[in-house]
């Protein structure tokens, strides 16, 4: 009977652990439930796109390495 309780609660820990994890990748990524981060991603995919052009930009000025 032990040994099946341990088995039990280590399996509800990790199935917690899991959900939390899959919960923390869609929230960073943009696809959260909230309808604002929903709408912030697509400023957020913008504002990377002009930080990419100004690292490129950056990039192509600096002299090369030696």
């Amino acid at each position: 009977m032990r040994v099946l309780g341990m088995a039990l609660l280590i399996t509800l820990v990790a199935v917690i652990a899991v959900a939390n994890v899959i919960t923390a990748i869609a929230v960073v990524s943009g696809r959260g439930t909230s309808a604002e981060a929903t709408a912030s991603s697509e400023d957020d995919a913008s504002a990377e796109a002009v930080f990419q052009r100004a690292v490129l930009e950056r990039i192509k000025k600096a002299p090369a390495a030696r």
